[in-house]
């Protein structure tokens, strides 16, 4: 099958959009791969975890009430940002990948939606950061090795559609409008977490 994942495409799509509208395509990807922070005893893959969850939960919660307001907090995202190196390390410092491949994934979407918190709090950058997020939930999923059609595939088009959709709503969007988008994702992320239930059954 051919790869659904086109960047020039791709990038030429996201570079026609806004700061806001980056960051909430960008934010809507931190909720579908943020499903994986509702998963039981991720302390077991690394001495850091321990507060894991409630970081991510707290990022989430902080991208939904930018995504009406229009911008995020700054000290919020300020203090979330400490969090993130708590969890990560510093920005520029090398990280040392965890040998689970289990692991790598909860690691994997830290990131991602500290990258989806930066395209919120750092606008000029939000074509950068914003893109990071997308590229990296292309790879997430297609890691994810399930059935045709492949996730990777449904997340690739939900991406345009989100990029596509952001475009026809005010700035800053409605709590419904927002609410209304991410439903769309709903059953994308549902999917994720089951094939991410799978491969931790079938490592167990």
């Amino acid at each position: 099958m051919d790869d659904p994942w086109d960047e020039d495409v791709m990038l030429g799509s996201f570079e026609t959009l806004s700061p806001y509208q980056r960051a909430v395509v960008a934010g809507l990807v931190a909720h579908r791969v943020g499903v994986l922070a509702e998963f039981p005893d991720i302390d077991q893959y690394f001495s850091f975890a321990p507060g894991y969850t409630f970081l991510i939960e707290d990022v989430l919660r902080t991208i939904d009430k930018a995504a009406t307001v229009g911008q995020v907090d700054a000290a919020e995202a300020g203090a979330l940002k400490e969090r993130f190196e708590e969890l990560l390390g510093p920005d520029r410092e090398e990280y040392e990948e965890p040998d689970s491949w289990i692991a790598a994934n909860y690691v994997n979407v830290a990131s991602m939606v500290d990258y989806a918190l930066r395209t919120w709090a750092r606008p000029g950058e939000s074509q950068t950061s914003g893109f990071v997020v997308l590229s990296s939930s292309d790879a997430f999923t297609a890691g994810l090795h399930d059935n045709e059609p492949t996730l990777e595939v449904v997340e690739v088009a939900r991406q345009q559609a989100d990029m596509a959709a952001v475009k026809d709503l005010p700035e800053p969007m409605t709590a419904a409008d927002y609410a209304a988008l991410k439903a769309e994702s709903a059953s994308l992320r549902e999917a994720i977490r089951a094939q991410f239930q799978v491969i931790i059954d079938s490592e167990g």
